[in-house]
């Protein structure tokens, strides 16, 4: 999905007024929190572009709202929520926030996520400016605010150490109803004007802490602008007792939910490699939300061994593998979202044998694929800009940039999902997927130049397009295909962009999916 917010129009609203079939939000705050469940409204895989001046932002969530945020790009906007405020209805009740990267290329922003009550996890984000000193991006990473302490609203008034809807235990750290950090009622809430049902007045509703935890981000500061991590604008959160920074250390007992989303699993991309060079393209796998890697063995698209792979530095991801070194092994092609660093994983079959840098990226794009693009043996990166849709070629020898161009820019809507030589020119070419029509495509290149195109096959509701790779040894590029909602795999056999036959493939554990992007 596509968001242009230029004049500081809201992206997504996340209202559960009717949860638990009770009004203004009340029956969300009955039940238990279920952080990674699959509950709630998901947004991944989207593009977010604002103003820079902060206000409306990506989302907005009330009437005890949850939501999980993950793998999107937000450019020059930030991401926003409501308390229990204004009016009878409740505020937000849970978020996961993950796996973004905020981008404020030319203004500073006040902060990059805005909390104004709930509970939840906030991890692997990245909040940066453009590059070299420039005063741009997000001033605080993490901004917590309760507007009860400091207007008295005509329905749940102020927070003032004297609310009868308030812990109230002391006067300027007391918890506050729906605050951040706060979840699951014990009493329950009915009602316009609202009362406790246990106590049958408006009282305090023995409302749990369950503080946010906060890991793994990365906050570049704004030069010359001094801020913070994790702020707090009012007494009654606490940092270390509602918002917990806990270093690069997950959540106790979280697990993220399958990504992606069953309902889209098109959204993804597999790595797809051959480690043991059988000739067989093998999996490469990463357990979800967490370092670990995994490869598994296929002979065409029959499971025949596996082995464990080398864990990831925090922060960092497998955009590809190739065969950098010349040994005849490929390698892992790593990339670092947050500081647009590149490196690589010499390998040797599953085993990590030495690392080189490679070069940096500019501000606002990303490493999307590898391949041989100008034909002298060596892989190059494949770059995209998700604010132009314009994708790149960067011309390496081993680890060194050497040169570049500037490629085709995808359509709206679309997106690359692999990179082969369908026409059998020698050159590699594009394969690309629409998730919401389940289309493919073919973009025909010769190095970085367009020269044609022609549609694939369409893929099955509920099954995705997430790779190409030569399974049945015919020279001929396949698709692979995934159904998120099973963990199926499937492969399609192609001639050029024609349907031959197809396979079912393994499938993959809960646990397990394909390198986080």
């Amino acid at each position: 999905c596509y968001f242009n917010e230029p004049n500081s129009q809201m992206g997504v609203l996340i209202f559960h007024d009717n949860w638990g079939g009770v009004d203004l939000g009340d029956g969300g705050f009955d039940d238990p929190t279920h952080l990674g469940s699959g509950e709630g409204v998901y947004i991944e895989d989207c593009t977010f572009i604002g103003n820079g001046l902060g206000g409306n932002g990506a989302t907005d969530a009330s009437y005890s709202g949850r939501f999980v945020f993950r793998h999107n790009i937000l450019i020059r906007q930030n991401l926003g929520t409501h308390g229990t405020e204004v009016g009878p209805y409740r505020g937000v009740r849970s978020y996961e926030i993950y796996n973004n990267q905020f981008i404020s290329d030319t203004a500073v922003m006040d902060k990059g996520i805005y909390l104004r009550g709930g509970t939840g996890v906030i991890w692997g984000n990245t909040f940066s400016g453009a590059c070299c000193g420039s005063i741009s991006g997000y001033k605080d990473a993490i901004s917590c605010d309760n507007f009860r302490s400091f207007n008295n609203f005509e329905i749940w008034g102020m927070a003032n150490g004297q609310n009868p809807w308030d812990e109230n235990t002391d006067q300027y750290g007391h918890a506050t109803i729906d605050q951040v950090g706060r979840g699951v009622c014990l009493d329950h809430i009915r009602g316009s004007p609202p009362i406790n049902q246990r106590t049958g007045n408006a009282a305090w509703p023995r409302q749990q802490a369950e503080p946010v935890y906060v890991w793994s981000n990365n906050w570049t500061p704004v030069p010359n602008n001094p801020g913070y991590y994790i702020s707090s604008n009012q007494n009654v959160v606490q940092i270390g007792r509602d918002i917990i920074n806990n270093g690069n250390t997950p959540m106790p007992g979280y697990t993220p939910y399958g990504y992606p989303h069953p309902l889209i699993s098109g959204s993804s991309k597999a790595v797809i490699t051959d480690v043991n060079r059988d000739g067989s393209p093998d999996f490469l796998l990463q357990r979800n939300g967490r370092d670990e890697t995994a490869i598994w063995y296929l002979n065409n698209n029959v499971l025949i061994d596996g082995d464990g792979g080398p864990t990831l530095p925090n922060g960092w991801s497998v955009r590809d593998t190739a065969d950098f070194d010349g040994d005849g092994h490929p390698d892992y092609a790593l990339f670092h979202p947050a500081a647009k660093l590149t490196a690589i994983f010499y390998m040797s079959g599953p085993t990590v044998i030495g690392g080189a840098w490679g070069p940096t990226f500019p501000a606002g794009w990303e490493l999307v694929g590898v391949s041989d693009f100008n034909g002298d043996g060596k892989p190059d990166y494949l770059l995209y800009k998700a604010l132009t849709r314009q994708t790149a070629i960067w011309y390496l020898n081993n680890n060194v940039l050497i040169g570049g161009d500037f490629a085709p820019s995808l359509p709206n809507h679309w997106s690359l999902v692999g990179i082969a030589d369908f026409n059998r020119d020698g050159h590699p070419d594009y394969a690309l997927s629409n998730t919401a029509s389940g289309e493919s495509a073919i973009w025909y290149l010769s190095g970085p130049t367009f020269i044609g195109s022609a549609w694939g096959p369409t893929v099955s509701e509920g099954w995705g397009l997430v790779g190409t790779a030569d399974f049945d040894g015919d020279a001929n590029p396949d698709f692979l295909l995934y159904n998120g909602g099973s963990h199926e795999t499937a492969v399609w056999y192609l001639n050029n962009n024609v349907f031959v036959s197809s396979a079912a493939g393994p499938t993959l554990p809960a646990a397990w999916g394909w390198p986080a992007l």
